[in-house]
């Protein structure tokens, strides 16, 4: 955060002794839900977007407090490289980076693992136009409905091989971890 708001991302030593000190005096001012409320309203969620609320409008079109633990944990997943890590991008990438939020959560005690195991089955639901427009810049356009149902066939068949290379793995993961799936 205090990178963010006060700082360049120059990869410098001084700028972390600065950095250091600055959040010293952000923690002894703010609590840590003040500190996590700006955190998620500062930073950048890839495509533009500033802040938890635009990032979530333009994701899955909805507000944040209605977003569903699978949805969350891939806008959880983005923060680290929005432009790459995000589905409109890569979906792939989307998705894995979604289920490594659920297996933090499974690991933390905030989530159980059948529950985690049954977000990392569905698909990543965007709206159809994103999908149209990252496809070779078909549009929304009437137009362009033909070129855009291609886009979003094959779309879904790359849905449908990320969704159960990504479930494997969160079994994989269970089972070094756990032992045994239920």
């Amino acid at each position: 955060l205090v990178k963010n708001l006060f700082l360049t991302a120059d990869r410098k030593i001084s700028r972390k002794f600065v950095e250091g000190i600055l959040s010293l005096i952000v923690e002894r001012r703010l609590s840590k839900w003040q500190i996590f409320y700006s955190y998620l309203h500062k930073m950048y969620w890839g495509h533009g977007k500033y802040g938890i609320e635009a990032a979530s409008l333009f994701y899955f079109g909805k507000h944040p407090s209605v977003l569903n633990i699978g949805e969350s944990a891939l806008l959880a997943g983005i923060l680290p490289s929005p432009e790459t890590l995000n589905p409109i991008t890569n979906l792939q990438r989307g998705k894995y980076s979604q289920a490594r939020v659920l297996r933090r959560m499974v690991a933390a005690g905030f989530l159980d693992l059948e529950t985690a195991l049954l977000i990392v089955k569905q698909p990543i639901s965007l709206p159809v136009y994103q999908v149209a427009d990252t496809n070779e810049g078909y549009g929304t356009s009437k137009k362009n409905l033909k070129k855009r149902m291609n886009a979003r066939e094959i779309w879904d068949w790359e849905i449908a091989t990320m969704l159960l290379e990504a479930r494997e793995d969160m079994e994989k993961w269970a089972l070094r971890k756990y032992g045994s799936i239920q």
